[in-house]
């Protein structure tokens, strides 16, 4: 047992008031090995307290390390990474080897890549994992390799994604693409996001054929049922290449994976309907769909018109690509459109009176504004309306 467990828990704003490196270092590892035996042996309420407590003043150490480290001549990264340079290499450790690696990963320090790199083999998974994790935050390309090879390691397959997608390096693609054969669906999924754009990211400098090969590599997985189907969408949307239009339409026509999902989520369906998760997940799939930015978007989305559980998605989708695509989408089509009438819509909404419960209420959709749109593009080619 430390110091600190018998004179009583540490006062962690003391301890950064005095710029006590050493005691909040000390901090990290507060009554660990003490809550490895209660997690096993006393499993009550009131040991689950006390084992917050604990992990409550250990975390809050790691953020007052974070703040100080940050501070120009700290001395923090170099007293954790002396830390770890011991406890790494001894079985009985007196801090978090794994909080002290996270540290070194928030402050960014580059002195800290060699005892990071050398995290990577340890036996413990937890380790190797907050060692992926913290490399992906330091800004320093000699990592890349590392996290390569740590798309290997079974534990750490999904934190060695998720470091890869912050440096949007080309030489991450081809192992990447690889990855996404995981037998772990959340792997995939990670992976998947890894090589999409996000609103935190941008487009990996290489797009041809790498880019290629993954639009083709997600849609095989889709139609295999092997990528998520609830997040899905949005990641083979987000490529905009038509190539992902097929899939995606063959899902809104397949009830057999929104059946899997409800079954898969059972703990999910409290105060909801099966028919609204299934709207829901289908709806989804149609916002993806904005994404593509084509006029076949729009040529395979209007037959849906007809599904009331999903018009709503399917009205707002096509008033978004026509008003972008207007002058690319054949005049049948058009034709069509301009002739649509107000159609019928599910909307979802909670009754407070009977639990909570969702309920569905058929509503008209208004289509006057996709219409107007259709109709001028038409008068503007000259067509008659």
């Amino acid at each position: 047992m430390s110091l600190f467990g018998l004179f009583g828990p540490p006062d962690i704003e003391k301890l950064k008031a005095k710029d006590d490196i050493k005691g909040l270092i000390k901090a990290l590892g507060y009554m660990l090995a003490a809550d490895a035996e209660l997690s096993i042996y006393m499993r009550t309420r009131k040991a689950r307290d006390l084992v917050d407590q604990h992990e409550l003043i250990r975390k809050q150490a790691a953020q007052a390390l974070c703040e100080l480290g940050k501070r120009p001549g700290s001395q923090v990264s170099g007293m954790l990474i002396s830390t770890l340079n011991k406890d790494l290499s001894s079985p009985k450790k007196d801090v978090s080897s794994e909080a002290a690696i996270l540290v070194l990963g928030e402050i960014s320090d580059r002195s800290a890549l060699d005892v990071l790199i050398a995290a990577l083999p340890n036996r413990n998974y937890a380790i190797r994992k907050s060692a992926a994790e913290a490399l992906g935050k330091i800004d320093d390309p000699r990592v890349i390799e590392y996290l390569i090879k740590a798309l290997e390691d079974g534990g750490v397959r999904g934190s060695a994604a998720r470091a890869l997608a912050r440096f949007r390096d080309p030489r991450a693609v081809t192992p990447l693409i690889k990855a996404l054969k995981d037998p772990d669906g959340d792997v995939r999924k990670l992976v998947a996001a890894a090589l999409l754009v996000s609103d935190e990211t941008e487009p990996f400098p290489q797009k041809t054929a790498a880019e290629s090969t993954l639009v083709n590599r997600l849609a095989t997985l889709w139609d295999t049922k092997l990528l998520d189907r609830k997040s899905a969408p949005r990641l083979l949307a987000e490529l905009g290449d038509t190539r992902a239009l097929k899939p995606l339409i063959s899902a809104l026509d397949d009830q057999e994976w929104a059946a899997e999902f409800h079954t898969r989520n059972k703990w999910q369906m409290e105060g909801h309907t099966y028919e609204m998760l299934i709207s829901e997940s289908r709806s989804e799939i149609v916002n993806a769909l904005k994404m593509l930015q084509s006029p076949r978007t729009v040529q395979a989305l209007i037959r849906f018109l007809k599904d009331p559980t999903i018009a709503a998605a399917v009205v707002a989708t096509l008033q978004y690509l026509v008003e972008r695509l207007a002058s690319d989408i054949d005049v049948k089509t058009l034709r069509g459109i301009a002739s649509l009438h107000d159609v019928g819509g599910i909307t979802y909404s909670i009754d407070s009176n009977c639990g909570g419960r969702h309920y569905g209420y058929h509503t008209k959709l208004d289509c006057s504004e996709i219409v107007q749109l259709a109709r001028q593009e038409l008068i503007r080619r000259g067509e008659q309306v």
